[in-house]
C-alpha cells in the first residue's frame, strides 16, 4: 500500500455501522500544502462496538493514526511519517455443535453456534500460561490485540545526472496478543454434550461476584439464557 502524500490536497471521511449489531466506525484521511515546498497527510480510523455476536461487552475497540511530512528539494524530497495503532477485535473459535447423523447437524442443548458466542462479559478471565510455561490469568475481551508505534524518514534525492540516492528508516515497536474461549477440555468430553451448557459457565459470576446458577440444559450469560 502507498501512503497519500498531500501533494493532491483535500480528503474524505466515512462511518460504517453494524446493520443487526452494535458497532460504529469511523475512517478518515486529510492533507494539503503547507507551503510550496512542504506538504502533509494524516489519515486513520476510529471504532467501538459489541461485534457481530453477543457478548456484553465491546470487543471490537481501538483505532490507527497514521502522519507524514515532505519537504520538497530542488534535487528530490525528504519525508517523515509516523503510525500508532491500538486496536482489539473479538475473537471467535470453533463453538460445539451436534451431530444428528445423516449429514445433518444442530444446535447442542442451551447453545446455538449458528448466532451465539462463548464469549461472555460474565465469564472472562481465563487460566493460561505465559511462553515460559508460568501460569497466568488472561482476560478474554483482549480478543486479538495489536499495538503498533512507527517512526521512519525517506530520503530520495538526485546526487548527479542519473544518478540518485534513495534511503528509507524504520524503527518499529510492536506488540499484541490473541486470547478466546477455547473449547477444549470441558468437562463434557468428545462426543457427549450432556454436561456442555455446566461447564461453560463453570466458575462465572454475575457482576456482583455471585455464582452463575447452572445446570445441564441451560446457560445463562451476558444476554440471558443461552445468550
Amino acid at each position: 500500500m502507498i501512503s497519500n502524500t498531500g501533494e493532491i490536497g483535500g480528503g474524505a471521511i466515512g462511518t460504517s455501522f453494524g446493520v443487526d449489531y452494535e458497532e460504529f466506525r469511523l475512517d478518515f484521511r486529510y492533507g494539503g500544502e503547507i507551503s510550496d515546498d512542504m506538504y502533509y497527510h494524516i489519515a486513520g480510523f476510529a471504532r467501538g462496538g459489541e461485534g457481530p455476536r453477543e457478548t456484553g461487552y465491546n470487543g471490537d475497540q481501538g483505532g490507527q493514526v497514521k502522519f507524514n511530512l515532505t519537504k520538497v528539494l530542488d534535487n528530490g524530497h525528504i519525508r517523515f511519517y509516523y503510525k500508532n495503532l491500538d486496536d482489539k477485535v473479538s475473537t471467535y473459535l470453533p463453538s460445539p455443535v451436534l451431530v444428528k447423523g445423516g449429514g445433518e447437524y444442530g444446535p447442542v442443548p442451551g447453545y446455538d453456534a449458528s448466532s451465539q458466542a462463548l464469549n461472555s462479559a460474565y465469564n472472562t478471565n481465563i487460566s493460561t500460561f505465559d511462553s515460559f510455561g508460568n501460569p497466568e490469568n488472561r482476560d478474554v475481551r483482549d480478543g486479538i490485540e495489536s499495538k503498533v508505534s512507527s517512526f521512519g524518514v525517506e530520503v530520495d534525492l538526485e546526487v548527479a545526472e542519473n544518478l540518485f540516492l534513495l534511503n528509507k528508516f524504520r524503527i518499529s515497536d510492536i506488540s499484541g496478543g490473541f486470547i478466546a474461549p477455547f473449547t477444549d477440555g470441558f468437562p463434557a468430553g468428545p462426543g457427549d454434550v450432556s454436561n456442555f451448557a455446566s461447564a461453560l459457565c463453570a466458575g462465572a459470576t454475575d457482576g456482583d461476584g455471585n455464582a452463575l446458577n447452572c445446570d445441564s440444559t441451560t446457560v445463562t450469560l451476558a444476554n440471558g439464557p443461552g445468550a
